[in-house]
């Protein structure tokens, strides 16, 4: 009987950084950060509003590791109330502490809940919150099983879904399950997106 090969490590990386999108910045190399009126701390706040599909579309893809205690399974009603509770009921409680404290927010957006949830889309641009497209759905995040052409599509028709919902185009981008390919980032950059 054969032992399984162990795969090698990588070669060393050379001295810099491994992708083209940004240069090598070392800490102790950086100038300081500051803050406006020099405050000590900064924070953001962010809201994720996502549409989980019943029936996802069969090429769809989620990130293995996350599945209820129940397993993986289709249609999953439980994942699905809890969305509809966040998004019916639960996002109101939230935006009235927001409020409350005059905390403007991010809020990312995926293209299916931009389409079913209009009464929320105008609630955040009457707040002046900054939009950041999130795919397609809770169900779908990008992949490098996608192919080029597959993961352009998706990236454009959810920020158009955005846009045309929020008649604002989002200027930044958050995938579901923070999900990507290798070619991600310049794909979000064709797209015309500042922070990718």
């Amino acid at each position: 009987m054969n032992a399984p090969k162990v795969p090698k490590n990588p070669p060393p990386l050379p001295a810099g950084m491994d992708n083209p999108w940004y240069d090598y910045s070392p800490f102790p190399a950086r100038p300081r950060l500051t803050w406006p009126r020099n405050a000590r701390v900064a924070f953001f706040v962010l809201l994720y509003v996502e549409y989980w599909e019943l029936d996802p579309a069969q090429d769809s893809y989620r990130d293995p590791r996350l599945v209820g205690e129940f397993g993986s399974f289709v249609p999953d009603y439980r994942t699905w109330t809890q969305r509809e509770y966040g998004n019916r009921t639960g996002i109101f409680r939230v935006l009235d502490v927001l409020d409350r404290y005059q905390i403007r927010a991010g809020v990312a957006v995926n293209a299916m809940a931009a389409e079913r949830y209009p009464y929320l889309i105008e609630q955040f641009k009457k707040r002046s919150y900054e939009f950041i497209g999130h795919g397609h759905s809770a169900n779908r995040m990008i992949t490098s099983k996608m192919s080029e052409a597959d993961e352009r599509q998706e990236i454009t028709e959810s920020l158009a879904a955005l846009e045309k919902a929020a008649g604002i185009r989002p200027k930044g981008w958050l995938g579901q399950d923070y999900g990507e390919s290798q070619r991600t980032p310049q794909l979000l950059a064709d797209a015309g997106l500042d922070y990718v």
